[in-house]
């Protein structure tokens, strides 16, 4: 996945993750070949910004553009972001954040919109951990790697039906013997009326209660909070949960890894239900029918 700037707050936080996405990329990428790139004589010029030791002028920040491979679009992202950290007039900083935000929104847009046909292949664990492992360094199209990849848990007839659904769906595709995922990023939207939506969350709440009661408490995180909240801050929210998403994903992502990981958040309002799709909630979001209360503790949990 290519680490762009939108999803940042601020650019030397950006930086750091661009220049080891790059490292990890691009076997030729270092400090000296940025320094090339950039024009700038010392490659550890890169490592005092980082470190906020220097600050970026106008001429510098394209300079540190062209060292990471910045695109036009994405180097007047940047020059906004080096405005704001210079200090500048209220009205000023409320006309750059108000633009950072505008640029964002249409990032978003961008993103490649899941198909329901998609998301209800990728509802299934087992599936999104398939084609995940498509992104890794180590990647392998063959049974053997698959398997080891998969820890041995499926026959290979199960797995050739797996392999078989990913590929005639286009969620995988071939390109010169090379298996890619169909695209960088995913995006389901918010249709949660949707039942393959719906369905998408249930079996991720799913995995999630599985691996609390069969992973050990070092290997995965479950934890949450309780507090007053005024429902119409929620925009701010869902902002602060998507830049979350991203810094953790661009911090921790290890492309020579074979392990895949769900980081899946939820914020929601403690009580019970009080309306129909509230009550809709707790039956079987296929079958309909009502689910006894083990079921609906283990979700609330």
């Amino acid at each position: 996945m290519s680490i762009r700037i939108y999803q940042f707050q601020d650019y030397r936080t950006f930086f750091k993750a661009r220049y080891e996405w790059l490292k990890n990329t691009k076997p030729a990428f270092s400090a000296r070949y940025f320094a090339r790139r950039a024009g700038i004589r010392s490659p550890s010029y890169f490592f005092m910004v980082v470190n906020g030791t220097r600050s970026l002028s106008r001429d510098m920040a394209i300079k540190f553009a062209n060292g990471l491979d910045l695109d036009p679009k994405e180097r007047d992202f940047l020059m906004l972001l080096v405005e704001l950290d210079k200090g500048t007039s209220e009205t000023r900083k409320y006309e750059i954040l108000e633009e950072l935000e505008r640029i964002r929104q249409a990032q978003d847009a961008e993103f490649e919109m899941m198909s329901f046909d998609h998301l209800d292949i990728l509802a299934d664990p087992i599936n999104m951990r398939l084609y995940t492992l498509v992104k890794s360094k180590k990647f392998k199209f063959n049974v053997n790697w698959l398997q080891k990849a998969m820890n041995n848990r499926l026959s290979n007839e199960e797995l050739d039906k797996r392999i078989e659904t990913l590929i005639k769906s286009g969620l995988w595709k071939i390109e010169n013997g090379l298996v890619k995922a169909v695209a960088p990023y995913l995006a389901s939207g918010d249709n949660l009326t949707h039942l393959a939506l719906k369905k998408a969350h249930l079996e991720l709440f799913e995995a999630g209660k599985k691996a609390l009661i069969s992973q050990k408490g070092t290997d995965r995180i479950v934890s949450g909070r309780s507090f007053l909240f005024d429902r119409a801050k929620m925009p701010e929210v869902i902002k602060a949960f998507n830049q979350f998403k991203q810094e953790i994903e661009t911090q921790f992502t290890s492309p020579n890894s074979q392990e895949v990981f769900q980081l899946h958040m939820s914020f929601f309002e403690l009580g019970p239900p009080e309306t129909k799709e509230a009550n809709d909630c707790l039956r079987d979001p296929l079958s309909g029918e009502p689910k006894n209360k083990g079921e609906i503790n283990a979700q609330a949990h």
